[in-house]
């Protein structure tokens, strides 16, 4: 008797530690929000934001905070934020003022990464929002991720996130790190990259939408 005590007491121990390992292997998450600040106060919006972001990775569910301007437009803005496991942080705008439209908050699931390299303070950081139609959710991503495991073989790379929206299975976030221009423009003329858009240009239920960035300073 004592014996099986014994061994239902280790069955059950053993299911306990199996279930708290599932449950720290739950994927990362991260949110871009994007910002359209007047143009003639871009650089005070931008400064702002910063400020708020550096706050936000000093604790309150985040564990890594970035903003970003878009080349050509620095009026558009982006804060990135990965989210550590304390939970999701309440977005807020108040810094984007005065804004030219409502921010917008993108929330993914990680669902693939290369691993992270320093980056450079002029890395070239491409953020595209890929749209597709339902059935094309599973085929986008698996694209999405064999993109980032072709990435991470070319020259200038940093890093390479592949988000799944958390409330629509069908649109992703895909954030490519490049170490400048130059790396960026012959990844647009690799193979990998060039079969890839051709895959997925069936399954867009809008335009591609990718979007030059670099960080604020």
């Amino acid at each position: 008797m004592r014996g099986a005590f014994h061994l239902l007491f280790a069955t059950l121990f053993a299911n306990l530690v199996f279930v708290h390992g599932a449950s720290a292997e739950e994927p990362s998450k991260f949110n871009v929000v994007y910002y359209e600040a007047l143009p003639q106060a871009k650089a005070n919006v931008a400064s702002a934001l910063k400020a708020e972001a550096l706050a936000s990775a000093k604790g309150h569910g985040v564990a890594e905070a970035k903003v970003l301007k878009e080349i050509g437009r620095e009026e558009r803005l982006l804060v990135y934020k990965a989210l550590g496991a304390e939970g999701e942080p309440a977005e807020t705008s108040s810094a984007a003022q005065p804004a030219a439209a409502p921010s917008d908050t993108r929330r993914n699931g990680v669902i693939w990464e290369s691993p992270k390299k320093p980056v450079p303070a002029k890395a070239v950081w491409v953020v595209t929002h890929v749209d597709v139609t339902p059935e094309y959710k599973d085929s986008t991503a698996e694209a999405l991720k064999a993109l980032g495991a072709a990435n991470a073989t070319l020259n200038g790379h940093v890093q390479t996130i592949v988000g799944q929206q958390l409330n629509r299975g069908n649109h992703f976030t895909l954030i490519e790190i490049w170490a400048n221009r130059a790396a960026f423009d012959a990844y647009q003329g690799a193979k990998s990259t060039l079969d890839y858009r051709t895959k997925i240009a069936p399954a867009l239920g809008s335009p591609y939408d990718a979007r030059l960035h670099q960080s604020v300073n």
